[in-house]
């Protein structure tokens, strides 16, 4: 059976909650509007455009 995480933190877990809520999704809302535009293009260097984190 699953045991509790003893080093979990609720409080850095709601914040990470609404951080994704609140910045990251917005951001690829708009991103994929972007994408979804008519007269987009993508860059000269498209691939390397969004650096991986």
């Amino acid at each position: 059976m699953p045991s509790p995480d003893p080093e979990f933190d609720k409080d850095l877990y709601q914040q990470r909650i609404e951080q994704m809520e609140n910045e990251m999704l917005p951001k690829l809302e708009k991103q994929r509007l972007e994408f979804l535009d008519k007269n987009w293009q993508p860059n000269a260097d498209w691939w390397g455009s969004e650096p991986a984190k």
